[in-house]
């Protein structure tokens, strides 16, 4: 059994509107996969910054205690590493 003239016009037209919906589809998708690609690197970019300026203040300090404030560098580092301990956790709770 053949399908008629009528038939094989709705079919080629629902394929038609189904590929241009699934094309459309994708390309959405694939725009918003770039779009958190490029977010996530931004921030990950951002948050090592953030890492290096956090090591370079705390050598700073350091030697601020060292040389104007004379403790020793153990006690120095101690004071340094219980800052940012501090801070660490405020920021954890914080969330």
């Amino acid at each position: 059994m053949s399908q008629g003239f009528f038939g094989s016009t709705v079919q080629k037209i629902l394929r038609n509107v189904l590929h241009d919906a699934e094309a459309s589809l994708a390309h959405q998708i694939s725009y918003k996969v770039a779009m958190y690609k490029r977010k996530i690197v931004k921030d990950m970019i951002s948050l090592a910054i953030v890492f290096v300026a956090i090591i370079f203040l705390a050598v700073a300090f350091t030697y601020l205690f060292i040389e104007y404030v004379n403790l020793s560098v153990t006690f120095s580092f101690f004071i340094i590493g219980i800052l940012l301990l501090l801070i660490g956790l405020v920021t954890k709770l914080m969330r």
